[in-house]
C-alpha cells in the first residue's frame, strides 16, 4: 500500500500551525477544535460544544450538508460541528466494546475519498494503526474517531482546516479539499 496517502500530516508541517487547542468539554466523548483565542467554548442546549467558527466558506469552498451525496438519514445519527466536521454513525459495534479515547492505540479500516467528486484516494479497507490524539494524524481523524467503540463504523466529512488545508497533499488531494473517510474501528489498546 502507498503509505503516502495515510491520514497523517506532512512531515515538515506542524499540525499546530493550523490548530492550536483541542478542548474536551463535550459529554458524548467527541471533541471540538478551536483556533487559539481568548474565547471559552460554550455548551449549547444539545450538549455539543460551541466553538469560534472558522470562515464559513473555507477559502470559497462551501461545506457539504450531512444529507448531501446520498446520505440516508435513517441509517444513523449525524452530527455537525462548528469547525465544519461532520460525523455520521453508520453502524454500531458491540455496546460493551472498548472505546477509543485520547492516548489509546487504535487500529482502523478505512476508505478515503474526495467529497467534491467521490474520487477514492486510498484502497478500500486500508488498515491504519496510530495513537489517538497524535499530532501527526489529521485533526479531523482525532476528533471524529474519539468515542467510537470497537466494531463501530463512521463516516467523517472533514473540512480543509482539519485535513490537508490550503496545500493539499500531492496530486491525489487538491488544495482546500473536503475529505470523506469511511472508518471502522477494529481494535483499541492501551
Amino acid at each position: 500500500m502507498d503509505t503516502s496517502l495515510l491520514p497523517t500530516t506532512k512531515q515538515h508541517e506542524s499540525p499546530t500551525t493550523r490548530i492550536n487547542d483541542v478542548t474536551s468539554d463535550v459529554a458524548d466523548g467527541f471533541r471540538s477544535v478551536k483556533k487559539h483565542s481568548n474565547k471559552k467554548a460554550k455548551v449549547g442546549d444539545d450538549g455539543m460544544s460551541s466553538v469560534p467558527e472558522a470562515d464559513s466558506t473555507m477559502n470559497g469552498v462551501l461545506p457539504p450538508s450531512p444529507n448531501d451525496k446520498g446520505t440516508d438519514p435513517e441509517s444513523g445519527q449525524s452530527r455537525s460541528f462548528s469547525n465544519g466536521l461532520i460525523v455520521e454513525d453508520l453502524a454500531k459495534g458491540n455496546p460493551d466494546g472498548r472505546v477509543a479515547t485520547t492516548g489509546r492505540k487504535v487500529k482502523v479500516h478505512f476508505t478515503g475519498m474526495l467529497w467534491e467528486n467521490g474520487h477514492t484516494f486510498t484502497p478500500s479497507g486500508a488498515t491504519f494503526r496510530f495513537c489517538l490524539g497524535d499530532k501527526g494524524v489529521l485533526p479531523g481523524w482525532n476528533i471524529g474517531i474519539e468515542g467510537m467503540r470497537v466494531g463501530d463504523k463512521r463516516r467523517l466529512t472533514i473540512p480543509p482546516l482539519l485535513g490537508y488545508g490550503s496545500e493539499g497533499f500531492g496530486e491525489q488531494i487538491p488544495p482546500n479539499s473536503w475529505l470523506v473517510y469511511d472508518i471502522e474501528l477494529v481494535s483499541v489498546h492501551r
